[in-house]
Parts: structure tokens; sequence; C-alpha cells
């Protein structure tokens, strides 16, 4: 198999690498699809738990996927890393969670961004938001051949930059005083598309500008209100499939989604501030957020009050909403990676940045040219140059003579460099794994029965909650009433003298309910429990028992027969 913390992988690598884990680890892995992607390819799931002692549906799950966006390929391993360490460290643990890895839900896109000729797409490759080429101009393309794309600077009296007078690598903006000099336009590494116009030179229209994590169904907005949305809610058939697994799929409690970059961890809402949620559900949102923080170093940050492009707009439709609203499960989206931080610039992009000073998306937008010479000093220093190709004159077919060079984000910004890969997805791993841990878990605590004589007997079961979360997981499924309470179900011959063979329960609490210091605390009820009985007339053979919560998991049994 592939080391997935040295490289990343091809959709056919991909493919070898998850039906090895699946032959390799045949108890604890199975291999599906979702279904397929635009152009066909299968969106691999891999269900993870210890089948030898149960179905996952009968466990509390969480689901991880990753490379939702087309070019974020380390979120791909980091659901692999995953997998690896819960089959050859945590075997314990899979008897008691279910978990749902998706490692690609973007294959097409991906395929592009790791051609010979990449492609950088948002998300799918379905032309969007129209079918035919509308508009000419620079189309991104590598045309000097090199397997990268890069800038064009093109000369120009009345172009917005020029050559930084600290390091002339660097391009920086041109100010007011600048009146004399070399000046340039930047463009796209690419080829012309349309009708050359040597006056009038411009980025093309992209033909393919879906955002997949736009087009799911919570306050999902139209193309005129938010770009890459989608003609309809979950109308692309990657967001489609994973809505239409995810609804039958109740036993999910928590969801995280991998994307890259700026090594955070993001939590809802992307369109409503912290008061609005269920006070134990923030509570809980920055306890677990919290501790992945503490073991990544990557911020908690709540997207509507720290993520947002802009102050006026909101992010809607997004994955990790659509989950908390509808599902009631708790749900994260991690942006692996950070070559800034790793470059020693921290302002404004560390855990000590207060609500307010946040620079994740402001810092393409202004920063002090002193910060990108520190990054241009970090890649000539830890990764031989390669980060930023040295501009190198081109003579391109349409435009003449260029210049093509700068920042290769693929390689620095997009994905962690390989050598840096393994330090950031162990983290991530160490954090899904505790998360899983939290989840809800019924136990039996007792199974009694007692003769009464003449034939009778009383039946109990006592069910506990071992988990840390509630049965429900999260107050938000609970008043919206998105789960059934525990059931109850009695079969086998018997003469039902007292209760009845199916009956509907209340929901169990777990351990978050409960302050951190027993300070002014009014003491505990053991409101994890749940105690049912029955008195029935018994014959010879075994009456069986089942317990079952969408959520918290199932149990079952026997009682025995003539005593």
């Amino acid at each position: 198999m592939i080391d997935i913390t040295q490289q990343y992988l091809n959709f056919e690598e991909l493919t070898q690498w998850v039906r090895a884990a699946a032959e390799r680890w045949p108890r604890w892995v199975r291999l599906s699809s979702l279904g397929d992607s635009h152009e066909g390819r299968p969106l691999w799931c891999l269900t993870v738990t210890d089948f030898e002692t149960g179905q996952d549906l009968d466990r509390s799950a969480v689901w991880v996927d990753g490379n939702l966006h087309a070019s974020e390929l380390s979120g791909t391993n980091a659901c692999l890393h995953l997998l690896l360490e819960l089959v050859e460290k945590h075997t314990e643990l899979l008897g008691e969670v279910a978990f749902y890895l998706v490692p690609r839900l973007c294959p097409d896109g991906a395929e592009l961004a790791l051609s010979q000729d990449p492609r950088f797409l948002r998300s799918s490759v379905r032309e969007y938001p129209f079918s035919d080429p509308v508009g000419s101009g620079v189309e991104p393309h590598d045309v000097d051949g090199n397997g990268k794309l890069l800038w064009m600077r093109v000369p120009d009296p009345r172009g917005a930059w020029k050559a930084s007078s600290e390091d002339g690598r660097l391009m920086v903006r041109r100010e007011v005083e600048d009146r004399q000099g070399t000046f340039y336009r930047l463009l796209p590494e690419g080829r012309w598309r349309g009708d050359y116009d040597a006056h009038l030179q411009q980025n093309a229209p992209p033909l393919q500008a879906l955002d997949l994590n736009r087009n799911f169904p919570h306050k999902w907005r139209g193309e005129h209100q938010q770009a890459g949305a989608g003609p309809y809610p979950a109308s692309e058939p990657e967001v489609r499939h994973c809505v239409d697994f995810l609804m039958k799929h109740r036993n999910v409690c928590q969801a995280i989604t991998f994307h890259t970059f700026s090594g955070v961890i993001l939590r809802p809402y992307s369109t409503e501030p912290d008061e609005s949620l269920p006070k134990g559900d923030l509570d809980n949102f920055k306890y677990f957020g919290e501790r992945g923080s503490h073991w990544t170093g990557y911020p908690l940050l709540c997207v509507y009050h720290d993520f947002r492009y802009s102050p006026k707009d909101d992010i809607t439709g997004t994955f990790d909403d659509w989950v908390y609203e509808t599902l009631g499960a708790y749900s994260w989206t991690v942006e692996i990676w950070s070559v800034l931080r790793k470059a020693g610039i921290t302002q404004g992009l560390d855990r000590q940045a207060k609500r307010g000073e946040h620079r994740f998306i402001k810092w393409f937008e202004e920063h002090p040219i002193a910060e990108e010479i520190q990054l241009l000093k970090f890649c000539d220093e830890h990764l031989g140059g390669r980060g930023f190709v040295d501009w190198q004159a081109f003579e391109h077919p349409d435009l003449g003579a260029v210049e093509i060079g700068g920042w290769d984000m693929f390689y620095l910004f997009r994905n962690p460099p390989a050598e840096f890969l393994k330090a950031e997805l162990e983290p991530l791993s160490r954090w899904v794994i505790w998360l899983a841990q939290a989840n809800p878990r019924l136990v039996l605590a007792e199974q009694r029965q007692i003769g009464l004589g003449e034939d009778l007997y009383r039946l109990e079961l006592v069910i506990d909650n071992a988990g840390w979360l509630p049965s429900y997981g999260s107050q938000k499924a609970l008043e919206g009433k998105l789960l059934r309470g525990l059931r109850v179900e009695l079969s086998g011959y018997a003469e039902l003298v007292e209760g009845k063979r199916e009956q509907q329960l209340g929901q169990l609490e777990g351990i978050c309910s409960r302050p951190v210091s027993p300070l002014w605390h009014k003491g505990d009820a053991n409101d994890y429990r749940i105690k049912v009985s029955w008195v029935v007339r018994a014959g010879q053979a075994p009456i069986g028992w089942k317990v079952l919560h969408d959520r918290a998991g199932r149990l079952e049994g026997s009682f025995l027969g003539h005593l």
C-alpha cells in the first residue's frame, strides 16, 4: 500500500488503496460506494467497525470525508490515515463505534488537479452555470510544460504591479507615487480562449464554476445570490449521494469534513451568531473543538464570527451547517495546513488571536510585504526554493513576450508539501478518535428474571448510556424531534400479564449535562439509566428482547424459558 503520509494519490491509486484495505482488514473494513460522480467515478466509502461483534447501523457513528473541493487533496490522506490508526491501534473502539470514511467526494476535479496539465477547479468538472463557452480571455493551462500553474507577468506602463525593492522576485502593488518605472499586468498562466484582442486582455470566464460546499440544502441560495451554488439544492450527484447516505444513517452523531487551507477548525453556524445555538450545544462545540485545537495548534473559529469572506454576506448551503441543522449531529470543517504559521507568521493567524483580529481571509487582501518576504525565506531555507518559481522569459503564442513564475499556490498553500504531511495528519486522527469516544453508547447494566410462582416471572432490563453525550447527541436533535427515544421489544412465546411487547421510552442523558465542577451542584440523578419490566407466564422457549435507538445503538438478548 502507498504510504499516504508521503504522497498524494490519483483516483486509480486511491481505488487500489481502499480495495487493499478492505481485503487486508475484512473484520473491520468494508468498501462500498455512495454513488457515482458527474464523470462516473465511485465515491468510495469505507465503513469501519468490528463486524464480528455487530453491524455499523447498530452503533453510534462518526462520518469523516475529504476532498470536497477539487485541489484540497490532503483531506483524502486525512481519512486514510484515520483508518490506519483505527485498525492498527484502536480496534477496541471499533467494537463500540462505527466510522464512515469517504476520502474523496470530488474525484473528477481532483484528477484534473493531479494531471500533467493541471487545472485547479473549485469543485466539480460539470460545466456551470452555462454549458457553452461564454466570453474570451486567458484560460489556465500549463503553457511552458513544467507541470505547474503559475503566473504570467506582462510589461505594461499602465500595469498595477511592480517588482519589490526588497526582493525583486516578489510582485507588489503599484502605489500612488509610482509614476515612473517598469510595471506589469498579472494573468494566470494559460492559453487564450475565444477571439484574441491585443487591446482587451482579461481572464476568461470559468466554464466549471460549481462549489459543492454551497450546494447542500440548508439555507441554499441560487447563483444570483451565491456563486457556485448550483441550480437547486443537492443538484450535484456528489452532494446528493452524500445527503442520501446521511439521511439513511441517523446513527451518525458527529461529522468532520476535511478541507484546506488555513489550519483552522471551523464550527457552525455560517449564517447566525453563537447566540442562536442551544447553550448546551455551544458548550459542547467549544469543548470538543478546543481539544482539537490543543492537539493540532489550529484555532477554533465560528464561521459567522471569524471566517466570512465579507461581513455583509453569509456563506450558505454548507455541509457542516446542513448536518447540524438537519441531523442534529455535531459537525466541523477542518481546514488543513497553514504555510503562513509554519513560516512563523502568526499575528492574527494563531490561537492567541481574539475575535475580530483573525486574518485568515484578510491576509490575501492585505498584509505587510515583510511577511511575504518571510514566507519566501522559508521556501528558500526549508523547501529548497520550491514554492516560488523564479520568473522566466517565455514567448506566448498570443501575448508575445511574457515571463512565467511566481508563487506555486498548489504546492505551497493548497496542501502540505510531502515532508510536512505526516505531522499534519497525526493530531487530526488523534482528535477524531477522541471525539468518537464521546458518542452515546447503550450498555446492558442488568438483566433479571424473578420467579413469582405459578409460572409467573417478572422480567427486568436496566439499560445505561455509557457515552459522554446523551443518547440524542445534541440539543438541536432533541428540540427538533429529529430522533426517536429508546424502543424496547419483547419477542418469543410468552403470555404477557403486565407490560407491553413494544414500548416507546425516553432519552438517556450523558455526562456532558454536568458542570465542570460540583460547586453549587445539587446532586446527580442517574438519568443515564432506564429500567423496564414485564410480568409473563413463561413457556419452554426463550423470550427475546431488543433495545433500539437511532443514534445510541442497539442491544439484544434473551431471557431463559421455563425455570
